[in-house]
């Protein structure tokens, strides 16, 4: 009796049985069921049942996919035998006194660099509605991760304003990830200069955008993990392919723009096994298997797992395109990825030292090299284009693609790799004088490049810190008017327009970086003053001005209102407990110094 109990509370049948649950959960009448159960647990009916129906059906299938590879690596031959094999890697990555020091000190240098977002406490585009309504809306976006994780995290199903700790936590997995990585770029043989050149991964200008969030930047960061994690295993093809997989659907379920590290890392060691004459079977294999993995990862998260909703559809357009019209959107979708790294990444000094480094990549790339030098320089040359080209990842694929700095991850894990290569010629034991020079310059880039990033993340935490400050001194006036005016015991509507502007304090960060920091348009204005208990119903979204220049009965409506207040910084009109803001953005044109 007893071992009929022991079987059947086994985790091997409880797998099964969870398995078969989430099957069971994706019938329509299972479905049917979660909806009621759920509507009465929050007390109200459920709109949209569209969604939720898929919502239900990608998030069982994410779970059914989980357990079948848990199941895969506990029992059977090839599981266990992958399972031990990523059990000892990890067991030999980190199970020294010396690796845990060494991200323990990138652990410390990533706090460093984002101290001064530490300190801002800033309120990052979608943070500040999920201060206020708790609400994570991840799932919606199919990232199932973000979800789940936020409830163990939060210690509840609703959110709460965990920051600074959230994004310290983002600093610990970056650690993580920059170690993995360069120890996958140096072959175990990691170093200090290579410690720091492992810091570009979560400390690129671009980066600072995922890690302002305050509630998304851990599972943005897991993401980056996810995209490096399957290289430690390219010894063995089937681990590395189990590994990939898995990796490549929790990216999907994490942060999708992720999906362009993993490629970036397939190209690099591509290269490296091409100029180190590795046998052209071998190459071909992991080349294979590891276009294999991202294709059939990314399908099958496309076909059963992803939720299509208006966060992947109709904002996203992830349909599959085919022939000319593929083509042309790739295009695009690389013209407007080109324009964008090009008009926002850095400074002067980012830019030189970068240059500096990738016009240094082909050489490093071919010192070592097995095969003739002319080759390995234009083999490294082409590698280096093509990572630039496909660091966007499956985004080049997507109708209505995203061009904001968070989804740049692969040309972050393009710079650190670019950085990591060039390591090749800071060979201590090579004396000659040109290597010496070619050493110098090499060390000298990496440091200053080091150093560039980490002035870009303090002077832009300080700018979030000056913008929080003026944020609050506007909404503080906008409120004082209104608060005279409105009746409280009355329904109110409020229609806002325009935004605030930067504060001048800013305008030499302004001056030295192409910034955008978010949150002072009229599309978040609505949701920042009900921080101040201002409950009114509000018409304000990021598109709302557009949408009220182009409804002209509407806008006529509203301007025809007596206008109550006009100051500097805003004009309010109203009547009948409806009323139309008009927020200004009044810009000190220069400064004249004496």
């Amino acid at each position: 009796m007893n071992k009929i109990l022991k079987k059947i509370c086994s985790f091997q049948t409880l797998l099964i049985i969870f398995f078969i649950a989430c099957l069971c959960c994706i019938l329509p009448v299972s479905r049917n069921l979660i909806i009621i159960l759920m509507e009465k647990i929050i007390g109200r009916a459920l709109q949209d049942m569209t969604k939720w129906n898929a919502v239900i059906v990608g998030s069982m299938s994410f779970f059914a996919t989980l357990a079948l590879f848990t199941y895969f690596l506990i029992y059977t031959e090839k599981g266990k035998y992958v399972f031990a094999a990523c059990r000892e890697k990890i067991r030999e990555l980190f199970y020294s006194k010396k690796a845990l020091t060494q991200v323990a000190i990138l652990f410390g240098l990533y706090c460093i660099c984002y101290l001064t977002l530490f300190r801002a406490n800033y309120d990052f585009q979608d943070d500040i509605k999920r201060i206020i309504s708790g609400h994570k809306s991840w799932v919606g976006a199919s990232r199932y991760i973000s979800e789940s994780l936020s409830v163990f995290l939060h210690t509840n199903f609703y959110l709460n304003d965990l920051a600074p700790f959230t994004q310290i936590l983002a600093a610990a997995i970056l650690a993580i990830s920059s170690y993995t990585l360069a120890y996958v770029m140096t072959d175990g043989a990691v170093t200090k200069l290579s410690l720091i050149a492992s810091l570009f991964l979560g400390i690129c200008p671009f980066y600072f955008e995922n890690m302002s969030y305050k509630f998304d930047s851990p599972y943005m960061a897991l993401a980056m993990l996810f995209g490096v994690l399957p290289f430690l295993f390219t010894k063995d093809l089937l681990v590395y392919a189990a590994i990939s997989f898995m990796s490549l659907i929790f990216v999907c379920s994490s942060y999708q723009a992720g999906n362009s590290i993993y490629i970036i890392m397939t190209l690099v060691l591509t290269m490296k096994m091409i100029l180190s004459k590795t046998g052209g079977k071998r190459i071909l294999s992991f080349l294979l298997t590891s276009i294999a993995s991202y294709i059939i990862a990314l399908i099958i998260f496309k076909v059963l797992i992803m939720i299509p909703t208006e966060a992947t559809i109709d904002e996203r357009n992830t349909q599959v395109h085919m022939g000319i019209q593929f083509f042309t959107m790739v295009k695009d979708n690389f013209i407007g990825y080109n324009r964008t790294v090009f008009s926002n990444y850095g400074n002067i000094w980012i830019r030189f030292f970068t240059c500096i480094l990738a016009l240094l990549f082909p050489f490093a790339a071919a010192k070592n090299a097995r095969v003739n030098k002319p080759l390995a320089l234009l083999t490294s040359i082409f590698f280096l284009g093509l990572m630039y080209i496909l660091s966007f990842g499956a985004y080049l694929a997507i109708g209505n693609t995203l061009l904001n700095d968070r989804a740049f991850m692969g040309f972050d894990a393009f710079i650190a790799v670019i950085a990591l290569t060039d390591l090749a010629l800071y060979d201590s034991r090579d004396k000659s004088r040109g290597q010496s020079a070619t050493k110098i310059l090499t060390l000298i880039s990496i440091c200053a490049l080091f150093h560039g990033f980490t002035v870009f993340a303090i002077v832009r935490g300080n700018l979030y810190a000056k913008q929080n400050d003026y944020q609050k001194f506007r909404y503080t006036i906008l409120l004082g008017d209104m608060g005279h005016l409105i009746n409280s015991s009355a329904h109110n509507e409020a229609y806002i327009v325009g935004d605030i502007g930067p504060s001048t304090s800013s305008i030499m960060e302004y001056k030295n970086y192409n910034l955008n920091i978010g949150g002072y348009s009229s599309g978040w204005t609505h949701i920042l003053i009900q921080d101040w208990n201002m409950d009114l119903d509000f018409l304000a979204t990021d598109s709302f001005e557009r949408k009220f220049n182009e409804n002209k009965e509407l806008k006529a409506e509203l301007e025809a209102m007596p206008l109550l207040i006009s100051s500097y910084y805003h004009d309010i009109y109203g009547e009948n407990n409806r009323y139309l803001v008009k927020l200004k953005n009044p810009q000190v044109k220069d400064y004249e110094i004496k």
